[in-house]
């Protein structure tokens, strides 16, 4: 659960430009990123107990920056396409456990 609070349940504002998260349902530290600072966005299905969901990881430097979940964001879609308008689309990526559990903490 503490990673979940810490890399997908964020306060995220996207606008034309830049991309502002903080972690923690907002209580976190805020990054901020210019669509010009990342490289694009990948797109990965979570299985959850309820179904399977999307989740899109913003990317730079060939790491995720920031993943927004279908899980956690009513608006998911309408920040998708604001995502799509504004970013390379670098493919899917399967889901793994281990790895998803690695990058929490990292």
């Amino acid at each position: 659960m503490f990673g979940e609070l810490r890399t997908k349940v964020l306060r995220l504002n996207i606008d034309e430009n830049e991309v502002l998260s903080s972690n923690y349902f907002g209580l976190g530290n805020t990054k901020k990123f210019s669509f010009d600072q990342l490289e694009g966005y990948k797109v990965s299905l979570v299985p959850a107990y309820i179904g399977t969901y999307e989740c899109l990881y913003l990317m730079a430097k060939n790491k995720k920056v920031v993943k927004i979940s279908a899980y956690y964001y009513r608006n998911y879609n309408d920040l998708k396409k604001i995502v799509e308008k504004n970013l390379k689309y670098l493919g899917s990526e399967h889901f793994e456990h281990l790895r998803e559990f690695k990058e929490i903490f990292s």
